[in-house]
């Protein structure tokens, strides 16, 4: 059977998060998708969840050791059959029942298939859930110094490029999406579409506390490798405000 998504979720040790994640993809109007889910060997009984019977769709899960949140998303990829993937924390959602129904009419409707599209996101902290909106990619080329700074659950990307790209590069350990969004918007400019699909939790990895620092150093290495300008104000303004933002969480 050929699927419109695949969705591919990487876990460790979510249990309760990945349970709600799983439940805004099966109550999905539209069902023309699969799920690949990679599990780093957790200890929380989260093998549990990893069947048919629990989840739709899905075709595909391991649970045992990986190399890291990159490795286990390759080896999901590499097994994935879908025309277009959405990659998910497991602590992120899908945003509605039909989230899936409006993204695909949007993409089935366009002239032109770029490597990915991207769309607005919702953002999930522990004030609640707000709106971020991203604008053309023109612009967001323009705001961001030739680097546009994507929230990868906002992307849906084509299988095929992706494949051709590599994958993600496992000498990043935080933002090898970052890399491969970079790599993929330089053979084609991404396009928009309207809406938001996805609420992605900002106490994923790559945001955590220890990890914020070398998150921000990362990024400028993989901007550097790009040939573009390493930290504009706009990033470094961005990783600011979220250690601070972090560390009055820890201290209050």
């Amino acid at each position: 059977m050929k699927y419109f998504f695949s969705i591919i979720i990487a876990t460790l040790n979510n249990r309760n998060s990945l349970i709600e994640c799983i439940n805004s993809i099966n109550s999905q109007s539209f069902t023309s998708y699969e799920v690949l889910i990679s599990d780093g060997g957790s200890v929380d009984k989260t093998a549990s969840l990893l069947s048919v019977d629990y989840v739709r769709n899905l075709v595909w899960s391991k649970t045992g050791k990986d190399k890291g949140i990159y490795d286990a998303l390759n080896i999901a990829l590499s097994n994935a059959t879908g025309e277009w993937v959405l990659v998910l924390g497991s602590d992120d959602s899908l945003s509605d029942i039909d989230a899936l129904a409006r993204a695909n009419k949007q993409m089935y409707e366009q002239t032109i298939q770029p490597p990915f599209y991207y769309s607005d996101i919702y953002i999930k902290s522990r004030h609640g859930i707000r709106l971020k909106t991203y604008p053309s990619i023109k612009k967001f080329e323009e705001m961001y110094s030739g680097g546009p700074f994507f929230h990868h659950q906002s992307v849906f990307f084509k299988r095929t490029s992706l494949i051709e790209l590599g994958m993600f590069d496992m000498q990043y350990k935080i933002h090898s999406d970052y890399n491969l969004l970079l790599k993929a918007n330089r053979l084609m400019p991404a396009r928009k579409i309207n809406s938001a699909f996805v609420i992605y939790s900002d106490d994923g990895f790559s945001s955590s506390v220890r990890n914020i620092i070398p998150s921000l150093f990362e990024i400028i290495r993989i901007r550097s490798g790009a040939g573009i300008f390493p930290l504009p104000l706009r990033i470094f303004a961005i990783y600011l405000k979220m250690l601070s933002i972090k560390l009055l969480k820890v201290f209050s």
